[in-house]
């Protein structure tokens, strides 16, 4: 009896300490600065087992499960599918080796992902610049800062518009510019829109007579985007100051100053208080959390712009 539970122990015992002992992770090394082309449609798969150069795992356990995830895109072993539509955004991945038994390794590779000039624009993005009387706003420049908090990296770039009828703003094939190169996963993005041009442009004395009323309480503009438009020194209030400065602008005794006179909001936002808009904060761009992905669709981000002094929308817009 003795060497019957003996014999049915030692099992027992010899596979627990089988499981005890299985705690060794996979041995993974990964390829770096793999070349990976992209055609036409401005992302191609890429599999874990690409960028492999060594996975195996002790020999208590079987096979080694391999996969793949952008940088700073998620943590722990990923549970998807084994491969992942790369852009010529991708900079970095994560290769992750998981054993039957549960432990886990990764590594990092770095991979070139090349262009070869036959990436698809419906793959990019577009702004979208409209007075509140829904007359586009070419010529307007967008600055675009992005930072990765991950990887400690930031981006900055000036992008002058294109002259395209009713305020349509596009800055060449997407996966060229903003879509891949602006806003990848893992980059928290800011859109600033501006626009240079001559402080009298749109300029009367009725603009005058339309904010002295204003001021008065007379006859109040009716449009939250009038009133920003006549906070012409840009103090979130509208006063005496403001008419003093604009007909300084009109006059020509300002020097005819050239820079950034013109306002945006973008066009999703809804002012809580209409006639009083300065009441409580409003956005002047737009942000794009480091989540988003660009790279599988269209995007469009529209604002609304109005000429700082211009409150009847008279200005010339091709300035």
């Amino acid at each position: 009896m003795k060497h019957f539970i003996t014999a049915l122990l030692i099992p027992l015992f010899i596979a627990k300490l089988s499981a005890q002992a299985d705690t060794i992770p996979p041995v993974l090394t990964c390829l770096n600065g793999i070349i990976v082309p992209v055609g036409y449609e401005c992302f191609t798969p890429i599999y874990a087992t690409d960028f492999v150069d060594f996975a195996n795992s002790d020999v208590s356990t079987g096979n080694v499960q391999l996969r793949i995830r952008e940088t700073c895109t998620g943590t722990g072993f990923p549970e998807d599918l084994p491969y992942i539509n790369a852009s010529i955004c991708s900079k970095a991945f994560e290769i992750w080796a998981r054993d039957e038994a549960g432990n886990t390794s990764s590594c990092v590779s770095t991979i070139i992902v090349q262009d070869l000039g036959y990436c698809d624009v419906g793959y990019g993005y577009a702004l979208l610049t409209n007075m509140p009387n829904e007359r586009g706003i070419p010529k307007t420049k967008v600055t675009i800062d992005a930072f990765n908090s991950c990887l400690g990296d930031s981006i900055h770039l000036e992008l002058s518009s294109v002259l395209l009828s009713n305020g349509y703003w596009q800055e060449g094939a997407g996966c060229t510019n903003f879509s891949c190169n602006i806003a990848p996963i893992g980059y928290t993005t800011m859109m600033v829109p501006s626009k240079t041009d001559d402080y009298n442009n749109g300029l009367t004395t009725y603009d005058l007579v339309l904010i002295y009323k204003h001021i008065l309480g007379i006859t109040p503009l009716n449009s939250p985007y009038k009133i920003l438009a006549a906070d012409a020194n840009l103090d979130n209030q509208v006063n005496m100051d403001d008419l003093v400065l604009i007909k300084k602008w009109i006059q020509g005794t300002n020097g005819q100053q050239k820079g950034p006179c013109w306002r945006y909001v973008p066009k999703y936002f809804v002012f809580p208080d209409p006639q009083h808009p300065f009441s409580s904060p409003f956005p002047e761009k737009i942000a794009l959390s480091n989540i988003h992905d660009p790279n599988v669709e269209w995007f469009s981000y529209d604002f609304i712009g109005v000429k700082l002094g211009d409150v009847n929308y008279s200005v010339d817009t091709n300035n």
